[in-house]
């Protein structure tokens, strides 16, 4: 099953910083063959940070983003619809949560944008994100449920 694959990607302990502002702070997570991932968070939070790091237009201050078990840096392709990816293994990051409610995981980052942001704030399910009190997404996801 596509379960028992290694991630397609996978952030280990993430960071970045903008001069002295955080914008990622030690975030871990892994998207997995098959899956559809939804990365949630307000403006600022950094949802853009993490994917300018997967493309290498960023490095991080500490931590990895690895694509198919590479580091992101060491790879030349950019992470874009149809690049080596098993069946629509799919990461969105998208506003409407019409199309958040159909990822089979979300990740929130936040709990702010800016120097507010930039932690893991839930993961699961987009009804486990929805029910997560410290999700700021979760509530707006949960009238789209």
């Amino acid at each position: 099953t596509f379960e028992a694959m290694n991630p397609v990607i996978e952030c280990r302990n993430l960071t970045h910083h903008y001069g002295k502002k955080p914008a990622l702070r030690d975030v871990s997570w892994q998207l997995k063959p098959g899956r559809i991932l939804g990365l949630l968070g307000r403006n600022g939070a950094g949802r853009t940070t993490t994917i300018n790091i997967l493309n290498s237009f960023l490095t991080p201050t500490s931590g990895r983003c690895l694509l198919f078990g590479e580091d992101a840096h060491q790879r030349q392709d950019l992470v874009e619809v149809g690049v080596d990816v098993p069946n629509a293994t799919v990461m969105v990051i998208e506003h409407s949560l019409d199309v958040i409610k159909a990822a089979d995981y979300v990740i929130d980052i936040g709990p702010e944008g800016g120097a507010g942001g930039g932690t893991i704030v839930a993961k699961g399910t987009p009804e486990q994100g929805a029910e997560n009190p410290n999700s700021y997404t979760g509530k707006y996801l949960k009238m789209h449920l």
